[in-house]
């Protein structure tokens, strides 16, 4: 997502996060300003990201857990985008699943042959 879109992104937004290992997500924005507690000699709050609309950084929900994501790396969120995103993902599955079959069949062979 572009810069101009940090400041306008608000608790709840839907986004895309699409990992080359994890797959295509929508994931919800959970928190933006994402302040932590610190215990010092006073308890304070702190926002060790920087400011949303500086950073661009915010927590995300995927799957049961949060995550802190920079928006940089998600995509905005529309039916068309994640349905393109996740015919791409499958399709990278499936070859994946083929070409490690054949390196399996190799290293069979490779092993088969070194005697």
């Amino acid at each position: 997502m572009d810069q101009q879109y940090w400041d306008g992104m608000r608790r709840g937004d839907w986004v895309i996060y699409a990992d080359q290992y994890e797959g295509v997500h929508r994931v919800k924005i959970v928190e933006i300003d994402i302040k932590i507690r610190e215990e010092t000699d006073v308890t304070k709050w702190a926002y060790p990201y920087g400011l949303t609309a500086e950073t661009g950084t915010v927590k995300i929900r995927y799957g049961d857990e949060d995550i802190i994501e920079n928006l940089a790396n998600l995509l905005a969120y529309t039916p068309g985008v994640i349905n393109a995103l996740k015919k791409a993902w499958n399709t990278w599955k499936r070859a994946e699943a083929s070409a490690t079959a054949y390196l399996e069949d190799f290293l069979s062979k490779v092993r088969e042959l070194n005697v």
